[in-house]
């Protein structure tokens, strides 16, 4: 049995919360949910031919992908997707049905947990896998290879039959992840992986837990299972992929720090196997301290990424952050004290948010020597709790995303938060105080010292030019 897992290319991809001028995430950035699911069978089910293809990462178009189908014709296609890549999904179906009609086409990921009838009614789309996929994707494996797959018996799978749509019921999360292998990367390029903000490196993601905690409003995750890897286990991983001749790494968690003998051990482990690598990780703002950030600098931690959202306490308390501006300032001075650089993710467009409020933010940050920052405007993701309040207070006046997920177009009007400001004066705001926080002497000195290699260089200008509106 052949099955082809896929990140589709990225030709319609509805942006919602970046200027196209700043919109520098797009770099390549592993997948690493999908990465885990094809793991996962691979180990498993070691007689299945499994192939991926992140089309992102190897710069395929639509037509490269169907020259792949035909080359491969698989039995089973997997497909991750989320609501901004929807479009470029089901376009995927498509030409998989185009070049394989037999092949079974399954998509999975966020989108789909979220939607789940409404994109199996999509005419290219067999089979849906909603939450975590890994034993799902197996489950579904094992059925097709008998050939008479008893589909209504797999948790977490939607199928269809005679015509009908399926939903079976939803699939626990998987309450141990020391059960789930960490992503194999012989299964990609790892070369294709880097990002600018990491030098231009190799610059590949670890994943120490899933879930959060944590209750903010913007958040598909809010309160969700939290369950998290060992530090040893998590080291053992970091040594074999520098075996492979890599040194950058950064995590995936919505929040390494919540334990914090856990990340504290980690960087014992790391210090103790002599291991010379550079790392940048996200945290709140309230699960680290001095005794935290003075290991993870120790151990190589090159970079603080913190949560932010706003230095107004108004907006943290509305975004249900439960910080304090206090919480914040006082992280950020820590991290300068044991010689942390940080990166602020800061929120704009919040309901009844100014213009002068918002490029206040600019100012909290120059004031407080935060040498990185990302602005976003503040989108109101489906069946988030800010969604459902937004529904209620009217400021959401047409909700579309019921709509899209059934009718996918690609001149949907994404929902914003403000009750202020249109979308295009958002996205001006947002690209004024990008320019006014990094076009600073001081900022542009701090990252051209940054700059070890010409490749570096190279990305860095191409970044600073896209600022400035001179090139796409």
């Amino acid at each position: 049995m052949k099955v082809l897992f896929i990140v589709p290319p990225e030709e319609t991809y509805i942006g919602a919360s970046s200027h196209k001028s700043i919109d520098y995430k797009r770099e390549h950035r592993p997948r690493l949910g999908i990465m885990s699911v094809a793991t996962y069978l691979r180990q498993n089910r070691q007689d299945v031919e499994v192939r991926f293809l992140d089309c992102i990462a190897l710069e395929m178009n639509f037509s490269d992908l169907e020259r792949e189908v035909l080359d491969f014709k698989p039995h089973l296609a997997g497909i991750t997707c989320l609501t901004f890549t929807y479009i470029d999904c089901l376009r995927t179906a498509s030409i998989i049905k185009r070049a394989s009609s037999e092949t079974k086409v399954c998509l999975g990921g966020f989108h789909v947990t979220l939607y789940p009838e409404e994109t199996l009614s999509q005419k290219d789309v067999d089979i849906v896998i909603c939450g975590e996929g890994e034993q799902s994707m197996l489950d579904l494996v094992n059925g097709l290879d008998k050939g008479t797959p008893e589909k209504a018996d797999i948790s977490g799978l939607g199928f269809k039959e005679n015509g009908a749509l399926f939903v079976n019921k939803d699939r626990p999360t998987m309450k141990n992840l020391e059960d789930v292998p960490f992503p194999d990367y012989d299964l990609v390029n790892i070369n294709r992986y880097s990002h600018v903000l990491a030098g231009g490196d190799i610059n590949l993601a670890i994943e120490s837990s899933r879930g959060c905690p944590f209750g903010c409003i913007f958040c598909d995750i809010r309160h969700s299972s939290f369950r998290y890897r060992s530090a040893v286990a998590i080291v053992d991983e970091i040594e074999r992929l520098m075996a492979k001749g890599v040194r950058s790494f950064f995590t995936v968690d919505d929040n390494l720090t919540v334990n914090k003998k856990r990340v504290i051990k980690i960087c014992e482990l790391i210090v103790k196997r002599k291991l010379r690598i550079d790392f940048k990780v996200s945290s709140r703002v309230d699960t680290v301290n001095e005794e935290v950030l003075y290991h993870l600098k120790h151990a190589g931690c090159s970079k603080l990424s913190i949560g932010m959202e706003s230095s107004n306490q108004k907006y943290l308390d509305f975004l249900g952050k439960n910080i304090t501006v206090d919480n914040i300032i006082e992280t950020i001075q820590t991290a300068h004290k044991v010689g942390l650089p940080v990166f602020a993710y800061v929120m704009f467009g919040l309901p009844d948010q100014t213009r002068e409020e918002m490029m206040e933010e600019v100012e909290f940050l120059k004031r407080y020597k935060v040498e990185y920052a990302s602005f976003s405007v503040c989108t109101i993701y489906p069946k988030t709790l800010l969604y459902y309040q937004c529904l209620e207070n009217g400021y959401i006046v047409h909700d579309p995303w019921p709509e899209f997920a059934r009718n996918p177009r690609d001149d949907v009007e994404i929902p914003f938060a403000s009750n202020i400001y249109s979308p295009e004066e958002l996205r001006e705001i947002q690209l004024a105080a990008t320019r006014r926080f990094y076009f600073r002497p001081g900022s542009i000195v701090m990252h051209l010292k940054s700059i070890n290699s010409w490749h570096a260089f190279f990305q860095k200008a191409k970044l600073g030019l896209r600022f400035m509106g001179i090139s796409k």
